[in-house]
């Protein structure tokens, strides 16, 4: 079964440890029950397909940096306005 799981065929590989299982289960012999369900475990956690990491693109991860060059332009905007503003009226 050691021999499969290095070549990469992991079902094979679950097969044999099962059927190992199967005699260590008759035997009685408790350890190489717990190790081979261990590797039964490993084996088919390598047969599974691992899903694909996707990135979440929510509407807030979105609307954020937008929001944030509307704010700074509105700022500057706003800025050079107000300053204008105080500059009309001062006759001093």
């Amino acid at each position: 079964a050691n021999a499969e799981l290095v070549k990469g065929d992991y079902q094979k590989a679950l097969d044999l440890f099962i059927q190992a299982r199967k005699i260590f289960e008759k035997v009685g012999n408790k350890t190489m029950l717990a190790t081979t369900d261990a590797m039964i475990a490993e084996t088919s956690s390598k047969i599974q397909p691992v899903p694909t990491q996707t990135l979440p693109l929510s509407p807030t991860l979105i609307l954020i940096p937008i929001l944030l060059v509307v704010a700074i332009i509105g700022g500057g905007i706003g800025f050079i306005l107000i300053r204008k503003r105080r500059n009309k009226n001062n006759y001093i």
